[in-house]
């Protein structure tokens, strides 16, 4: 069904559409939900389908999925998988360092760590984590926090301190 709709819209809207955005959280902490044999046989070939129809009509596709996915992540970029999107950067093997190594295959959205960083920091501390992370990917990254929802104990000025670190970056 979802096919049958990307496929529709794509044909009637492809000039409106700058790109696809899909997913699911297919990570914990510490690992993925399910294995990733798992996800290879019964998840990955329908992501394949979705993102051959994107592909047709020149769209990058971009992946969410909080947690550890870092293990399907060379599985990903093979199915065609533009960009991931959110990078819990305290997940399991979803830090910065590690993440680099697939820089030339991914745009990399997130990654500013929202659970101890963000809440706990100090304006340095997260100004200091940007241009860090920034050193580490390039210009293949958007600066955006580690989840896609920030909660009530982070403060205004971390997230101003977020803002004009990402802002000095440009």
């Amino acid at each position: 069904m979802f096919v049958r709709i990307n496929e529709n819209i794509l044909s009637r809207y492809s000039d409106s559409i700058d790109c696809i955005f899909m997913g699911n959280d297919f990570g914990t902490q510490l690992d993925m939900i399910i294995s990733p044999e798992c996800f290879r046989k019964f998840i990955l070939p329908y992501y394949v389908k979705l993102i051959a129809i994107a592909h047709k009509y020149q769209k990058p596709v971009m992946l969410h999925s909080c947690g550890s996915i870092s293990r399907i992540i060379p599985d990903l970029i093979d199915a065609g998988i533009s960009a991931l999107h959110p990078l819990q950067s305290l997940a399991q093997g979803m830090d910065a360092d590690n993440l680099a190594q697939y820089k030339k295959d991914l745009l990399f959205v997130g990654g500013i760590d929202t659970q101890r960083l963000l809440p706990f920091g100090t304006s340095a501390e997260i100004r200091e984590e940007v241009f860090r992370i920034a050193e580490l990917w390039g210009d293949g990254w958007i600066v955006s926090p580690s989840h896609e929802a920030l909660l009530p104990n982070v403060s205004v000025e971390n997230l101003l301190a977020l803002r004009k670190a990402a802002s000095d970056l440009i």
